[in-house]
């Protein structure tokens, strides 16, 4: 489903965003992760629900807080 009418809410955006991720995650052709210093990318070894979550608390609940 895609919300790109003018009248679709930034809630709505963001729920789009997140169900854009899960998908081809959980096709497994995607993985989740972290991007450490010095390190790099380092995979998630949390279950995919979980992983969602925390980009949901990042990307919806500290949305107001992103640098410009």
């Amino acid at each position: 489903m895609f919300l790109r009418g003018p009248g679709a809410t930034l809630g709505d955006i963001q729920i789009e965003a997140l169900d854009t991720v899960r998908a081809p995650v959980s096709a497994g052709l995607y993985e989740i992760g972290k991007v450490e210093r010095g390190v790099g990318f380092v995979l998630s070894t949390i279950p995919l629900d979980e992983g969602i979550e925390e980009i949901r608390s990042q990307y919806v609940d500290h949305y107001e807080n992103r640098q410009s």
